[in-house]
């Protein structure tokens, strides 16, 4: 890395999608490459590896996860690379299981998002967010109907903090919920539509 204060990072905000729950088993050999990818572990940029998310960072509990796995962010990554040639770090404030109900205002994992993504831009350059969320907001009616609205909140924040009013954000859309799935859950996922909705008015 040439200079860890000018290095572009995104931020991947979310639940257990963002964190990852894929095996290392899974993945082919086109994906081991991990060159010019960073991320950000106990206040500063480490090279990334396959099993980073099973390493602990004290200092933010946004970050526990001892579940987490192989996720999106690093084939985000790769794809950042492959077109841009340039380095990139990534920036995770994930909770596995949790709703965007549990990120409202003065709420814990805010804080320690705010925090996290203001030590980080210390060390880089901040440039995007990436966000998958919603799954655990499809259990309530309340939570799937107010969705679009807190994620806003959480957005202006982050722009807020970024100092850009523009900061693009992708955020990815839930797609479809298996009878099976639905089936081992008691709520049965019954307002996986109406959340549906609420994204795609955003």
């Amino acid at each position: 890395m040439n200079n860890s204060n000018e290095l572009p990072f995104f931020l991947l905000f979310g639940q257990s999608n963002i964190v990852g729950r894929g095996s290392l088993s899974e993945l082919g050999s086109d994906h081991q490459d991990l060159t010019g990818i960073y991320n950000y572990h106990l206040g500063e940029w480490i090279s990334a590896s396959w099993d980073y998310r099973h390493k602990s960072d004290d200092l933010f509990y946004v970050k526990a996860d001892s579940r987490g796995g192989v996720g999106p962010g690093y084939f985000f990554a790769s794809s950042f690379r492959s077109h841009t040639r340039n380095e990139i770090g990534l920036l995770h404030c994930a909770k596995g299981g949790c709703g965007i109900h549990e990120w409202a205002q003065s709420s814990k994992l805010r804080i320690e998002l705010m925090n996290r993504l203001s030590s980080a831009q210390k060390q880089g350059k901040f440039i995007g967010c990436l966000v998958y969320i919603g799954e655990s907001d499809t259990s309530c009616e309340d939570h799937a109907m107010s969705w679009g609205s807190t994620l806003l909140d959480i957005i202006n924040d982050i722009r807020d903090v970024s100092s850009d009013p523009r900061l693009p954000v992708i955020y990815a859309q839930i797609s479809r919920v298996s009878l099976d799935r639905q089936r081992r859950k008691a709520h049965g996922f019954k307002y996986w539509e109406e959340l549906k909705a609420q994204k795609k008015k955003k």
